[in-house]
């Protein structure tokens, strides 16, 4: 009867998963985000034989060309084809994350709920119809945490070492596998037996070290990109007020992330009784985290948070960005200043944004004052506090980071939550079938508009036009122009191209054909436009797309102007140029009476180099700042902006130049 029971629970899972995906239609042969860097890899290791990686990796990989390799050798060289490899780890995560519940005292319903908190996920439902990285790694870390967990309680040193062959794994997706490791190291220190499983963990830990000294090559697809990524942390700026300052920033931002994407977990805390003692706790946490969302609101800036300048740990590019799944890559929102077509109102914002803080200080609260009896819920929060902190040695958070950093909570919160209640088990409910359905939702839409547009970028193919007469976005450009190419052109990038595929009507072109999507159930309804730039009455095309104005419409794309410097900055950045005082007085007369002007040269998901290039070198903020970084997203954003523009980085809250680590310092560096 128990085995039968176990049976239908996998089933309704499993169902639940398949329902989801299906009506989300993951199909369509293009890429999404960054994952066409990780098509390319395992294309040319199903081609050759060996690894071959673009510039642009910085994570290892390894581990995911492999399993991709496997379903291209049967299934052909298809987007598809490896969505699925991805769809499979996804369907079999949840099914480890049911395991490891299953080993608890926790009844049926809780044990639905927190695997179904993770499949309703926006981050992880969105990256499991990818060929990301992020269900990869996931899969890996999941099944590293039930190995150790099963090691540690019935004391298996069999276990224990299959953990830390999956913990090999998952650093061979991304480094950063390796604080696998630590959660059991933890655990065993603060208990007396089971001190023999040190040694295989400390093994395991003495390995990856000798591959970061001596091969380190095996620990990314470009050592270069991997370097600069944690560089951050040989600046001299960055001191010990920094250092505490951007540990506070990075675990209120995961906090809210996670408080809110699993919402079916954090609201069932409400019901939770306490003590004086506790609800001074509570207020305490609160306090913390409605501080530092207050002053980001003053600031303007409300969940999803998301920037068209960085201000403080703010970057642009997020997964869920107002309201949508996944980042609009199309030139004329991502880059021109366009918004999405749709939008939630600043009052919405406001109100999901003190929703998410007051659910993470329950979140934060309950895993402190919650009895901690349990193996399984000492190794989830050691967990999510190990990963939350690893994050700030990178200098940069995104929205994506609280599913790898956060996934434990569906193991530990359950236990915090008085499912006794009939009031628990009533908000868990509706809220997993919010999350549920704006993820489903989200995601579905993403699908829909990247149809419309590829649809669009076939037919200008199929019409003979070139790749380089178009612009067709962010991954279609990098997929088909830099897969081969090195980071000198990723630099260069492109001036305005005569074909341009994108959500709105742009000024300086002619519409010549469109295509329609739809989504939230027929709430939505939008048009991707392919666009032709017109003619002037001498017969040569205009260069001005857009208009003059920095009005929340779109900027000027006379930026293209400065393109130049741009080149001579990135040979600053490189030790070459010199008189850059000189080149912004220079920008600055080339396109006078601009308030605003960008170039953005590319776009595609890479690890930040970790540190900005301060150009004006005066302790003191001049009228005009220019700031080149290379970014996640971003290799390369140079960013001239008035002193007077309304989005002014250093005018906000206490995030001058002195209050951050040099990596943050009003760096535009935007992200795909």
């Amino acid at each position: 009867m128990k085995r039968l029971r176990d049976i239908v629970e996998i089933a309704f899972v499993l169902g639940v998963w398949a329902a989801l995906i299906a009506i989300i239609d993951p199909r369509g042969e293009f890429p999404l985000h960054d994952d066409w860097d990780f098509t390319v890899a395992t294309w040319n290791f199903t081609r050759t034989g060996h690894f071959h990686f673009t510039p642009f990796t910085a994570v290892s990989l390894r581990a995911q060309v492999l399993w991709g390799a496997l379903w291209t050798h049967f299934g052909g060289e298809r987007f598809e084809v490896l969505r699925a490899s991805t769809l499979t780890l996804s369907a079999a995560t949840l099914i480890v994350v049911w395991c490891i519940l299953r080993a608890t005292p926790l009844g049926t319903f809780p044990r639905l709920t927190a695997t179904l908190a993770l499949l309703a996920n926006p981050i992880c439902l969105w990256a499991s119809c990818t060929y990301m990285t992020d269900v990869p790694y996931l899969f890996a870390a999941v099944v590293a945490f039930y190995f150790f967990l099963r090691g540690l309680r019935d004391d298996s040193m069999a276990f224990v070492i299959a953990g830390c062959v999956a913990v090999v794994v998952s650093w061979f997706i991304r480094q950063n596998g390796v604080i696998n490791l630590l959660p059991p190291l933890a655990i065993l220190a603060l208990q007396r037996r089971g001190k023999r499983f040190v040694i295989p963990i400390a093994i395991t830990f003495a390995a990856f070290v000798a591959l970061f000294f001596f091969k380190r090559d095996w620990l990314a697809g470009s050592p270069q990109m991997f370097a600069t990524h944690y560089h951050m942390l040989e600046e001299s700026s960055f001191r010990l007020p920094e250092q505490i300052a951007l540990v506070y920033h990075y675990v209120v931002f995961n906090a809210l992330n996670c408080a809110i994407f699993f919402a079916a977990l954090t609201l069932p805390l409400v019901m939770r009784k306490s003590s004086e003692r506790s609800a001074i706790a509570l207020a305490a946490v609160a306090a913390l985290i409605l501080v530092r969302v207050i002053l980001l609101g003053t600031a303007g800036y409300w969940m999803p948070y998301s920037a068209a300048h960085l201000y403080s740990d703010i970057l642009p590019g997020p997964i869920v960005f107002d309201l949508g799944i996944g980042p609009p890559n199309l030139t004329d929102v991502f880059s021109m200043g366009y918004h999405y077509p749709f939008a939630l109102a600043g009052a919405a914002k406001i109100a999901l944004t003190l929703f998410s803080a007051c659910l993470a200080a329950l979140l934060v609260w309950a895993l402190i004052v919650a009895k901690k009896s349990e193996l399984a819920m000492r190794l989830a929060i050691a967990t999510v506090l190990i990963a939350t902190l690893a994050l700030c040695l990178s200098g940069y958070y995104y929205d994506r980071y609280s599913l790898d950093s956060g996934w434990a909570l569906v193991i530990a919160l359950p236990f915090a939550i008085p499912w006794q209640r009939a009031g628990a088990k009533i908000a868990a409910i509706v809220a997993l079938l919010a999350i549920g359905f704006f993820s489903v939702m989200g995601v579905q839409e993403s699908f829909a508009w990247n149809r419309a547009r590829w649809s669009l970028w076939g037919e200008l193919r199929a019409r003979g036009v070139a790749i380089d007469r178009i612009d067709g976005g962010v991954e279609a450009w990098a997929f088909y122009e830099l897969a081969n190419a090195d980071r000198k052109k990723a630099v260069r990038g492109h001036p305005p191209r005569e074909y341009l595929i994108a959500f709105h009507r742009v000024p300086g072109y002619n519409v010549i054909d469109s295509r329609p999507f739809e989504g939230f159930l027929g709430l939505h309804r939008g048009v991707v436009y392919m666009l032709r730039q017109s003619v002037n009455r001498e017969g040569t095309k205009s260069s001005k797309t857009l208009s003059s104005s920095s009005s929340s419409s779109g900027t000027s794309l006379s930026e293209f102007a400065i393109e130049p410097l741009a080149r001579q900055i990135v040979d600053a950045r490189e030790g070459r140029g010199e008189h850059l005082a000189l080149l912004l007085d220079q920008a600055r007369d080339a396109v006078p009476g601009q308030p605003e002007h960008r170039v953005h040269l590319f776009f595609a998901e890479r690890r930040r180099l970790a540190r900005s290039l301060q150009l004006d070198e005066s302790p003191l903020v001049r009228r005009d700042d220019v700031h080149v970084d290379a970014g996640l997203r971003v290799f390369l954003v140079v960013q001239i902006e008035a002193r007077n523009a309304a989005d002014d980085a250093h005018r906000h809250r206490g995030d001058e130049r002195a209050d951050r680590p040099a990596v943050h310092h009003a760096v535009d560096v935007e992200a795909a």
